[in-house]
């Protein structure tokens, strides 16, 4: 037979050792109808790194699956030649276009960090009137990282989403402004810890005990307080933990 899938259906429990060629594997991704059986083949052959391997992982961006397409793009994420015309047009098409959100989301930040340059960026700032909060955060991000923004125009754009609904938006707007040191926006951060949303992450709340230490007595003598006021109210252990990793080296 052409194509040989043992447990086709994944129910097994326990790990199936069925090497195939290169062309075995392309064979049982172009004709496999089960979205995990087409998934295997697209691993198997990006870990082979054969000229095949790089055809089947283009067509995997056509797939009809969209985690296979997500899938996809992540692996041309974690390439380290540069990537053809061909591939960051379907990137770029995909970023715009593709019906599922988390798709879109991936290709930008392929994009962005593959594919740097004037046409991406326009795309970044296009990616601003996505509907899906996915969508948006990563085209915020990649712009907060762009070579030579302008600050007073990028702190203009961060301040726009300031009130937006959405934690991981909200979560991008105080990254920049950590990473920025912003004092102006310290009353800001507190009330997004205070909300415990925006600020839930442990590597955000490093960065704003580093942004306290930084910061004039005042607004870490607040900062303290309202880190402290957070932890006595939330019960989350790991959260406590991570906000007391913070102020421990201030006080």
């Amino acid at each position: 037979p052409d194509l040989v899938i043992l447990d086709d259906e994944q129910q097994l429990l326990g790990l199936i050792r069925h090497p195939k060629t290169p062309e075995e594997w392309s064979f049982q991704y172009r004709h496999a109808t089960r979205y995990l059986a087409r998934l295997q083949a697209l691993e198997a052959l990006v870990a082979q790194q054969t000229p095949i391997s790089a055809q089947i992982l283009a067509e995997s961006l056509r797939d009809s699956s969209w985690a296979i397409r997500q899938r996809a793009i992540e692996y041309l994420n974690e390439r380290a030649e540069p990537l053809p015309d061909s591939l960051v047009n379907q990137l770029s098409q995909m970023a715009r276009q593709d019906p599922k959100s988390w798709v879109r989301a991936s290709a930008v930040e392929a994009l962005s960090s593959q594919a740097p340059g004037a046409k991406t960026s326009a795309l970044l700032y296009d990616a601003l009137s996505d509907p899906a909060y996915s969508v948006l955060s990563e085209a915020l991000f990649a712009i907060s990282q762009l070579p030579t923004p302008d600050p007073e125009t990028l702190e203009q754009l961060m301040s726009r989403y300031e009130t937006t609904n959405s934690p991981e938006v909200r979560t991008v707007v105080a990254r920049y402004y950590l990473d920025t040191r912003n004092v102006s926006k310290a009353k800001w951060l507190g009330q997004q810890i205070r909300q415990g949303q925006g600020l839930t992450n442990y590597e955000l709340i490093r960065q704003y005990g580093e942004y306290l230490l930084e910061a004039p007595p005042q607004i870490q003598s607040t900062g303290i307080d309202v880190l402290v006021e957070f932890i006595r109210e939330k019960r989350h252990d790991w959260l406590k933990i991570c906000r007391l990793s913070g102020p421990s080296s201030i006080t």
